[in-house]
């Protein structure tokens, strides 16, 4: 038995902002946004950077945001960094640092107040 991919799915508040944040703060790109009723938010969305796909659904309170966590895999970490500090979005307490499961990290909170912890595993490049 093998498993080929997965999708995880983030809680939000406001799926375009959600995606919006990731556009314009992560450098994703806007994979959809669906919508079935116009005179509504929408309920679900999704971004996308190479392989990496991250889904939004709907939440009606921001604690389920608060606790929720997603790590993203990146190569170049101190790029995605410095990035991150000229966008303003490093969290207070998610400086850059070497981990002691042998990984770089930094967090990041998204506009619901999601921690999105972005790590490079040593030796990688």
């Amino acid at each position: 038995m093998t498993y080929d991919s997965a999708i995880p799915v983030l809680p939000s508040l406001d799926i375009k902002a959600s995606c919006d944040f990731f556009v314009e703060k992560l450098d994703f790109d806007l994979n959809f946004i669906w919508q079935e009723d116009e005179s509504r938010p929408p309920p679900y969305g999704g971004v996308q950077k190479g392989d990496v796909h991250i889904h939004f659904i709907t939440v009606p309170d921001k604690s389920i945001c608060a606790q929720t966590v997603c790590r993203i895999y990146v190569t170049d970490i101190e790029d995605h960094y410095k990035r991150a500090q000229e966008a303003g979005i490093v969290h207070p307490n998610g400086a850059l640092s070497e981990k002691p499961w042998h990984e770089m990290e930094f967090s990041v909170l998204d506009p619901h107040g999601v921690c999105l912890h972005i790590a490079q595993e040593l030796g990688t490049s």
